[in-house]
């Protein structure tokens, strides 16, 4: 547990990890909880702050209980290659955006944020004016996100914006065999922005187990169960179809920089 007070003069604070300037290497976030820090200076990150990187993997991570004046969540910038799986987003409070903020992925260099058997769910924002906002995911600024068997899902609205007001670069957003929240309405979309809503997605309840208690296993009743991708690569490790979420799947964890994601 970390706090971050603003009064170092950065013009980004960053309650927990900040990851900056790395060209050449590539940054790897194993079987770990980024959890309950407080940023609360300038634009500031509460859990996870990425900048200018070459690549960079997460895998079986808990961001959680974060809270920042920006991103409250994961905010990344500047990733030529950034792969997550089996992670979840849980819980965390930003002033614009809750769970994970994406900018500039170097879209015009082949570059991408894939995420994979993520939960992204239950992080809200505080922001009441006008403009830009979301509670789960935003992707603007010349950046490309995928998403495949994964749950993003909140009762708060939009949950997922791509673009931005300013129009300054496209920001794409591919997404197959995952859950929603309420579809293709939860989602904000500026002119910049570009949905690819692709197969096997539905927007039910995902029945977490219990989320007052950060609990997001889900229920034997969940719809999210046996529904992911279909192909067997995806398979979870008892053998049966992929369940969506970041409890499904088989534990590969894939190198950013050697793998395309795209769609199997």
């Amino acid at each position: 547990d970390n706090s971050s007070t603003g009064d170092s003069g950065q013009e980004q604070e960053v309650g927990g990890i900040s990851i900056k300037n790395s060209s050449g290497d590539h940054i790897r976030i194993l079987n770990s909880a980024i959890s309950n820090n407080t940023a609360t200076g300038g634009s500031s990150i509460g859990g996870l702050f990425v900048f200018s990187v070459d690549s960079i993997t997460l895998a079986n991570t808990e961001i959680s209980g974060n809270s920042g004046t920006s991103t409250g969540g994961m905010h990344t910038q500047q990733i030529l290659y950034n792969y997550m799986s089996n992670c979840r987003v849980v819980d965390n409070t930003g002033g614009i955006f809750g769970g994970v903020s994406c900018l500039d992925t170097q879209l015009y260099h082949s570059g991408s944020f894939q995420i994979s058997n993520c939960t992204i769910a239950n992080n809200s924002y505080t922001y009441t004016g006008n403009g830009e906002r979301a509670s789960q995911l935003i992707v603007e600024r010349e950046s490309s996100v995928s998403v495949i068997n994964s749950i993003i899902s909140s009762d708060q609205s939009p949950g997922i914006t791509l673009g931005n007001e300013s129009d300054d670069g496209p920001a794409v957003f591919t997404v197959n065999y995952s859950l929603i929240g309420d579809g293709q309405d939860s989602i904000n979309i500026y002119t910049d922005g570009t949905l690819n809503w692709g197969s096997g997605n539905i927007d039910s309840n995902p029945l977490f187990t219990d989320t007052a208690n950060s609990d997001y296993t889900l229920l034997a009743s969940s719809p999210a169960i046996d529904v992911g991708s279909p192909n067997a690569f995806y398979n979870d490790t008892d053998g049966t179809r992929n369940d969506m979420g970041y409890t499904g799947g088989n534990g590969l964890t894939l190198s950013a920089t050697a793998f395309d994601f795209g769609y199997l």
